[in-house]
């Protein structure tokens, strides 16, 4: 369950005892690998790519984030015609937002990962 879950946050939202489950299963996650318990080697490879993002953007940056997943799992043109729809709609850009103190969001990850992979 820990490895489907979205990080979307909808569960927060609708949750009457604001039970924050995303966070929850990020903890989760990070103490299956140390135990060595691995998901599919692609959700494995997707978790590991959107905190690297977020790391060096702050926030998550979706181009970049799906380019490199694209890239590194071998699914070159997945989601491609996508983009246009996307970017038209402003959903994606081309150059990144990114938060001005970076370094505040990557004390705060490494905080949350204490002791699991940073």
């Amino acid at each position: 369950t820990p490895w489907l879950c979205a990080t979307c946050d909808t569960c927060v939202t609708r949750c009457p005892q604001s039970v924050d489950l995303p966070s929850l299963m990020e903890v989760v996650r990070q103490e299956a690998k140390k135990k060595g318990i691995m998901p599919i080697k692609e959700v494995n490879r997707f978790n590991d790519l959107f905190l690297n993002n977020i790391r060096y953007f702050g926030k998550s940056h979706e181009l970049v984030l799906t380019g490199l997943y694209n890239l590194t799992s071998g699914h070159l043109m997945q989601d491609v015609w996508s983009a246009p729809h996307l970017y038209f709609n402003r959903k994606i850009r081309i150059r990144p937002h990114t938060v001005q103190d970076k370094a505040s969001v990557r004390k705060i990850m490494a905080k949350c990962l204490e002791g699991g992979n940073k």
